[in-house]
């Protein structure tokens, strides 16, 4: 039996066998890097995939350290070329944005629909804090020294909380994330900016914010301004080095 007639059923007639294990082993790879990713979505697509194919395919199969729906469905998107109106894929964790939804529609968007979470104090050791957070209801999960993205395969704690014997055991090293549920959300400001907030945020490295809320909101991002990071995404948080509490 052919290793790809797993994806949809759909049988690739034009591939070899070693074609399909090639394929399979990028999807299994937790390392894979992005231009090996980037491969596998152009071959599928070469043998005929459509682009809700293909993200079945992967959001099915994926083992990479860092996936991230909301990231997938925007490369995607980018490499078929589709058009926003095209009705033959459906995004599951990010909402498309209309072509005069501003920034400002989008700040609105997240004052309105959420509720501030008070500043929220914890400590500077990065384990304590992690066990702190968790204890106040937060996801939270060790940060890769690679990039802004757990250490380790994290998708299905937007569900799952870890438990306090998984916090102990993971290394903290390199800062820690928080997962996003179904209970909170988080504005990401990319762009310096005065911040006027009356609940618990933090500046990032590059001087942009993070503003914690109470509520439920789908993902939506305004280029070179920021996104709602709602639910099934990721920020990374103090007292990760270069994030700072803010009062």
């Amino acid at each position: 039996m052919r290793i790809l007639d797993k994806f949809n059923g759909k049988y690739l007639k034009n591939t070899t066998e070693s074609q399909d294990l090639k394929l399979m082993s990028i999807l299994f790879n937790s390392r894979a890097t992005r231009s090996e990713r980037l491969f596998l979505v152009g071959r599928l697509k070469f043998f005929g995939y459509t682009m809700k194919e293909t993200f079945e395919a992967i959001d099915k199969y994926n083992k990479w350290e860092g996936y991230n729906k909301s990231i997938t469905e925007r490369w995607l998107a980018l490499m078929y070329k589709i058009k926003s109106g095209d009705t033959n894929f459906k995004t599951h964790t990010q909402s498309p944005v209309s072509p005069h939804y501003t920034w400002e529609d989008l700040k609105n968007e997240f004052s309105k629909n959420t509720l501030p979470i008070s500043s929220i104090l914890f400590s500077n050791d990065i384990k304590v804090a992690a066990i702190q957070l968790s204890k106040m209801g937060f996801h939270v999960l060790p940060k890769s020294p690679k990039g802004k993205y757990p250490s380790i395969p994290w998708r299905k704690y937007g569900d799952v909380k870890p438990t306090e014997q998984e916090l102990l055991g993971w290394n903290w090293q390199h800062g820690l994330c928080i997962v996003v549920t179904k209970q909170y959300c988080f504005l990401d400001i990319d762009e310096p900016t005065n911040i006027v907030y009356p609940g618990h945020w933090e500046r990032t490295p590059r001087g942009g914010a993070h503003l914690f809320g109470l509520g439920n909101l789908k993902t939506k991002r305004i280029d070179g301004k920021g996104e709602i990071k709602g639910y099934g995404s990721l920020i990374v948080s103090a007292p990760t080095p270069g994030y700072v509490v803010m009062p």
